[in-house]
């Protein structure tokens, strides 16, 4: 049996998960950036293995991301974090799993009794664990691998704090079957400077429903809205049931590719959203909200409030 406490947090990585689809043993459990240096550096990243994320398969392919190739072995698992990716937007990083009569894959949490599944991870930058509310896990390649991004979202409104253009990484890493986690330390450094920013508080009022978009941010490799909403729509029922996609000027749609913290601040819903970048920089964005609604077979599909519409001019 699992504890309470691992529950919770496998219950954490489900949710995520339906959101997006040669050196020896490290003896303190912990690999840092010099040891790692004494590995051979492999020439490839996971990331071209992420097929639903235009944006990191892009930065693997120019020879952006970092590989670090750190290992550690425990109990008969070894895991490696590969290489990460940090635009600004996002923090992503890789990790890879090598092992013996592993039954399931390292992403498969609805199997956590087995061995060597990735039950949760707990991130610190600079030392100081975080309490991530945006954050996403995707399988790649053969099951053995994954991708994890998260970034610096506020669950009190519009961010004030961000996170540092360098800083260290501390990932701690439980695996089913495993008592102790598997800590990595890595210095991560900005890889891309943002390459359009909307700042300025820009609103929408379609009948009662109104919103403010107070920041948008693009960068080759991803794409950031935060706004502000309140009110009522005639085609959802409560702001809880409001989602926002965004597109180019070209009609390219992209959708989020984070799980992301939604909340009521001041009386006022706060979103925060994170989508995959565009194959080219936009001259402008449309945000476009929709609600969820039952098709004749019972499956979900998607109502864009096109009153509700709004476009945006951005600058580079």
């Amino acid at each position: 049996m699992i504890s309470k406490r691992i529950e919770s947090k496998v219950a954490a990585a489900l949710l995520a998960v339906s959101v997006l689809t040669a050196s020896g043993t490290a003896l303190s459990g912990t690999v840092t950036a010099k040891a790692a240096n004494q590995e051979t550096a492999s020439t490839q990243s996971l990331f071209e293995g992420v097929k639903n994320d235009p944006g990191l398969l892009k930065a693997a392919k120019q020879g952006t991301t970092k590989v670090q190739n750190q290992k550690v072995t425990k109990d008969g698992v070894t895991l490696k974090l590969t290489d990460y990716l940090y635009d600004g937007a996002r923090v992503s990083f890789a990790l890879q799993r090598e092992g013996d009569n592993l039954e399931t894959t390292l992403d498969d949490v609805t199997n956590a009794e087995k061995k060597g599944v990735l039950l949760y991870h707990e991130i610190y930058i600079n030392g100081k664990k975080q309490d991530l509310k945006s954050y996403g896990r995707s399988s790649i390649n053969d099951g053995n691998s994954m991708v994890i991004s998260f970034n610096d979202q506020s669950d009190k409104g519009p961010r004030t704090v961000f996170f540092p253009k360098q800083f260290e990484l501390t990932v701690k890493a439980y695996v089913s079957g495993v008592d102790d986690p598997f800590t990595f330390k890595v210095p991560v450094k900005k890889q891309a400077a943002q390459s359009t920013v909307l700042n300025k508080a820009v609103a929408k009022k379609a009948g009662k429903l109104s919103y403010t978009v107070k920041r948008v941010e693009l960068t080759p490799y991803s794409s950031r809205l935060e706004l502000v909403a309140q009110g009522s729509h005639k085609q959802i029922k409560d702001l809880k049931d409001l989602r926002f996609d965004i597109a180019d000027n070209k009609g390219n749609v992209l959708t989020p590719a984070l799980q992301t913290w939604e909340g009521v601040v001041k009386n006022q819903r706060y979103f925060d959203m994170t989508y995959p970048s565009f194959a080219a920089t936009p001259s402008s964005i449309v945000v476009k909200p929709y609600s969820l609604e039952k098709d004749g077979n019972g499956a979900p599909k998607k109502v864009y409030l096109q009153d509700a519409e709004l476009t945006l001019s951005l600058k580079k």
